[in-house]
């Protein structure tokens, strides 16, 4: 099977990252964690919400990772805008989300990054272009 009838025979679907991230939010014990497929089929992380008495303790990095472990398995772009400060979820800096984040390997996203449709602030490529396999192996594996 070619690469192309292969991405089309296994196709991301919102309903598989919705799922997926319901089940790494209550992995990590988050109290939100909203990823979704964009028209572009980038990753567009929506919301990360840690509990207030579980910050600090890594649980938002191991989410982060593994959404970028994902991401990379598919060959997705992950885009994303840091909250600005006094929201909601009581984000203390958007300078300080902005570093999180680009411990992870995100960028500012520059205009050819960006989507008309998906304005987002901050991007992170794949680490390496790969196919996921039904039987778990990347398409750039060795045998």
């Amino acid at each position: 099977m070619g690469q192309h009838a292969f991405r089309q025979a296994f196709r991301l679907t919102q309903e598989m990252v919705q799922d997926w991230s319901g089940e790494v939010a209550r992995h990590h014990g988050l109290q939100e964690f909203r990823v979704f497929l964009t028209p572009t089929d980038d990753l567009r992380l929506a919301l990360i919400v840690v509990p207030e008495q579980a910050r600090c303790a890594g649980i938002g990095s191991a989410a982060l990772g593994d959404l970028c472990d994902l991401a990379d398995s598919w060959g997705r772009r992950v885009v994303l805008s840091p909250a600005e400060s006094g929201g909601a979820y009581g984000t203390t800096s958007r300078e300080r989300l902005e570093r999180f984040y680009s411990r992870f390997g995100f960028r500012e996203a520059d205009d050819d990054a960006r989507d008309a449709t998906m304005p987002d602030a901050m991007v992170r490529a794949p680490r390496r272009a790969a196919v996921a396999r039904p039987e778990g192996r990347r398409a750039d594996a060795k045998p």
